[in-house]
């Protein structure tokens, strides 16, 4: 759950970062000021609560836990300095401080040692002697659980996938249905899940269920991809952020826990992989095309509307064709002049550019009357 918050929180933080331009002070007033408006904004706030969710996750001393979420914070970053030019130096400044700021200087006051301790004394194989309980150890010890002896229920449990492929033998039935499928080193133990989300889902759902599961995180992570481009809104990238942090650490750590078998960690996933598919709407980013083209005295003398028959443009009937058309469309003056300033500014009483207020803005181009007026005395 800590990494679900943990990915909302980074999520939230990229969204705050997004597209700001840096301000350059001079005085030290200045630079003073910039950096108290800093620790007293909501983004100084968020950073605060990642800090704690941080401390937080390394005091489990879960080996998983903490791999899997240092694993996606640095594939996360790389694909999103790959995907939004925007976001590169931003992604690479949050991915630095977690991992330094936040795990080797804070986490050594936290036990992180113990974290490294646990991880130096883990084997990929079984090392211990034959008979030995595998799954306690003994006061003292400093051997952990092999990844070997993680992975005996999740294989002995392939058997139910075995006999039910498909269909599964039902959500919420491995507790009933996994016993007579125990085999020698897993007898003595009770299970109540899998120990292994993907194998979980497989017995209990079937590999249809399985598909259907691993298709919509494939679908949700495909679209958080997309939002990640470089005309995207600022929410729309720190969801994907949220979105593909969620997927990759979860998507790691199931491997070896049934995390998505604790209700609060299923449905806040829904919710995170529900939110790229909210903004489907904006999501594209693209301008619209718009060709806008004035003529003179034109008046409706085109064929496409079809009130002059002796009138033929085939090149603006092709365009009208793949285009929207407005036939009921009117000027907003009698004459030349006034009606293209009405278009270009929006305003509708000016009878010539001269009459216009200073600072009026152009409506198709990014510049003002002024520089409009100056452009047009230079012909």
């Amino acid at each position: 759950y800590m990494q679900l918050c943990l990915a909302a929180g980074l999520g939230l933080m990229v969204s705050q970062m997004a597209g700001q331009t840096p301000q350059h002070r001079t005085r030290w007033q200045a630079r003073l000021q910039g950096l108290l408006q800093f620790l007293l904004s909501t983004k100084m706030l968020v950073r605060l609560l990642l800090v704690v969710l941080v401390i937080a996750l390394v005091m489990t001393h879960s080996r998983m836990g903490n791999g899997a979420f240092f694993i996606t914070l640095l594939v996360v970053g790389g694909v999103v300095a790959w995907r939004s030019p925007v976001l590169r130096q931003p992604a690479l400044w949050l991915v630095a401080s977690m991992v330094l700021v936040d795990v080797l200087v804070i986490g050594q006051w936290v036990g992180l040692e113990k974290v490294v301790t646990r991880l130096q004394g883990t084997d990929l194989r079984l090392n211990r002697p034959e008979g030995s309980d595998a799954f306690a150890l003994a006061p003292g010890a400093v051997q952990q659980e092999s990844l070997e002896e993680r992975l005996r229920a999740p294989r002995a449990a392939l058997g139910l996938v075995a006999d039910a492929p498909w269909a599964g033998h039902g959500g919420g039935a491995f507790e009933v249905a996994f016993p007579p499928y125990k085999t020698a080193d897993v007898i003595p133990y009770h299970f109540d899940y899998a120990h292994d989300d993907y194998v979980q889902q497989a017995a209990e759902v079937g590999l249809l269920g399985l598909a259907l599961w691993l298709g919509v995180g494939l679908a949700a992570g495909w679209r958080a991809l997309r939002l990640l481009g470089p005309s995207q809104p600022r929410l729309h990238r720190g969801v994907a952020v949220a979105t593909l942090t969620a997927l990759c650490s979860l998507g790691l750590h199931s491997l070896v826990d049934f995390n998505l078998q604790i209700p609060a960690n299923a449905l806040t996933l829904t919710v995170l992989l529900a939110l790229p598919f909210a903004l489907r709407a904006a999501e594209t980013g693209r301008k619209p095309n718009v060709l806008f083209i004035a003529v003179d005295d034109l008046n409706d003398y085109i064929s496409p509307l079809d009130n002059h028959p002796g009138v033929k443009t085939p090149n603006l009937e092709r365009l009208a064709r793949r285009s929207v058309n407005f036939a009921n469309a009117h000027c907003a003056a009698p004459a030349c002049h006034p009606s293209r300033v009405a278009v270009m500014t929006g305003a509708i009483d000016g009878a010539a550019l001269a009459s216009l207020p200073p600072g009026t803005r152009i409506l198709a181009k990014p510049f003002s009357v002024e520089q409009l007026r100056a452009a047009l005395a230079a012909l």
